[in-house]
């Protein structure tokens, strides 16, 4: 009997649910933006599995994006994976999201770029798939005037920046796509579900406002 892994990557605006069995990515389904909650994220997994004939119980295991990215939908998909993970004891693997971009982006040098909002970007560079530098957030302009121009960019920040000599990977691939989780996540070991979280490097919206109260 064929095993599959369930990949969940919920940073994007439109999340991922997927299936890969022991090669490659069998199926896999792009939810719509305001579907990125638990009650539509646990549908779309039971129907991916019922099309392979199988039931969460059959699972070998789960990868998890772990973001930067929306703060409600990492967390969201997240504690699904973790909850799932759990109540069938499969392995689970938390994948970052920067070096999935990195990996689509099919080239040694690239640097990395997600909307923080405002004129903020997540920003982090690779080479050949190993960071040179921590994630961090920084401001768009702080960004390009630090960068070596040469290089590759790619990632949904780069919608935010209209710099022409900016080189840019093609669209398609500044999203994570599944066959990206995939290929990052199967060399990642796996996390405790009690301790994996997101990465948001800063408090989210609601707990920014909670500490400007002075509470």
């Amino acid at each position: 009997m064929a095993l599959y892994r369930l990949l969940l990557e919920t940073s994007s605006r439109t999340p991922l649910v997927a299936l890969a069995d022991e090669r490659a990515v069998v199926i896999e389904e792009r939810l719509e933006a305001q579907r990125r909650n638990a009650r539509d994220l646990v549908p779309t997994i039971a129907r991916l599995l019922a099309h392979v004939g199988r039931k969460p119980r059959d699972l070998a295991g789960i990868l998890v994006g772990l973001g930067p990215g929306s703060y409600t939908s990492l967390r969201v998909g997240l504690m699904t994976a973790k909850t799932l993970a759990y109540a069938v004891g499969c392995p689970l693997v938390g994948v970052p999201t920067m070096p999935i971009l990195a990996q689509q982006a099919a080239e040694a040098r690239v640097d990395v770029v997600i909307d923080a909002q405002k004129d903020l970007v997540y920003a982090q560079s690779f080479d050949h798939g190993k960071p040179l530098g921590d994630l961090r957030i920084v401001a768009v302009g702080t960004w390009l005037a630090e960068r070596d121009p040469a290089v590759l960019a790619t990632g949904p920040g780069l919608s935010k920046i209209v710099d022409p000599l900016v080189r840019r990977a093609v669209e398609a691939v500044w999203h994570p796509t599944a066959a990206g989780v995939l290929a990052v996540g199967s060399v990642l070991p796996p996390a405790d579900p009690f301790t994996l979280v997101p990465l948001y490097l800063r408090p989210s919206a609601a707990e920014q406002q909670w500490d400007a109260r002075g509470t």
